[in-house]
């Protein structure tokens, strides 16, 4: 079971100076295109850690298999927030010039936690939620743009205007899932068996999750301070294009408009 909620946020100013020389100037503040200054997603959910069953044996005769103390419950936050702030000036009747800069900030974070009780560990309701399957926080998610715009128009005719456009555009994006993986993950080593560790595989990544607890012990690992790099079972396999990196962009336009 979950719930999903939206909270909107709404934000619009404009300022408007009019000069003698036949110069108007108008600068606001807000999101491009809508009003919406912050989304924030919610959603929680409370699931169950189940065993799985041998057969003959079902869900409802295995001892142990479908315990209540082994619910876990996981909150997902999602703010959104978007800003702009532009000017507007005209230039009498002839030219338009306009710039802004709009920014659009968004990070996620994932906040799993147990509903049972730890210190049962014998008997069918043992509290199974250790190691692998702790619920333990995920690292967070950002995801940010920004965006410069200049326009500046000049009307030669009444029906002829030239324009010409500058857009700059700076993503910056990172995702636990995505941006620790690499063209080869076949290779991992086990939990360390140490100190002293005999067991590493060399060149090959060591597992964050060390110790069969309720909040297991993080090791660093050697090519990505927060994540596990590595899976065996894609030794076969390589991964190209699978993250998507920070960028940016510079874009100049042209355009002759003509009014019939």
């Amino acid at each position: 079971m979950g719930n999903v909620g939206i909270l909107k946020s709404q934000l619009f100013i404009v300022l408007v100076f009019v000069f003698s020389l036949g110069l108007i100037t108008i600068a606001g503040a807000s999101p491009p295109g809508e009003d919406e200054l912050r989304d924030n997603y919610h959603k929680r959910m409370i699931t169950r850690n189940r065993h799985p069953v041998s057969a003959p044996g079902t869900i409802r005769t295995c001892s142990g298999c479908d315990s209540a103390n082994n619910d876990w419950e996981s909150v997902a936050r999602e703010p959104v927030d978007i800003y702009s702030v532009g000017v507007d000036t005209y230039f009498g009747r002839k030219a338009y010039f306009t710039t802004y800069y709009s920014l659009s900030a968004g990070k996620g974070n994932v906040f799993p936690r147990p509903l049972g009780d730890p210190t049962i560990t014998t008997g069918p309701n043992q509290f199974a939620l250790n190691d692998t399957n702790s619920a333990t926080n995920y690292p967070e998610t950002v995801n940010r743009n920004h965006e410069i715009v200049v326009v500046f128009r000049y009307k030669l005719t009444e029906r002829l205007s030239p324009k010409i456009e500058y857009h700059y555009q700076q993503w910056d994006y990172k995702d636990y899932q995505t941006s620790p993986m690499t063209q080869y993950m076949g290779c991992v080593s086990p939990i360390p068996n140490g100190p002293p560790v005999t067991n590493a595989v060399p060149g090959c990544t060591t597992p964050i999750l060390t110790s069969n607890t309720p909040n297991p012990v993080g090791v660093a690992s050697p090519f990505y301070p927060y994540f596990v790099v590595g899976d065996p079972s894609a030794a076969r396999y390589l991964f190209l294009g699978v993250d998507q990196p920070s960028y940016h962009a510079h874009t100049i336009l042209a355009t002759l408009e003509y009014r019939f």
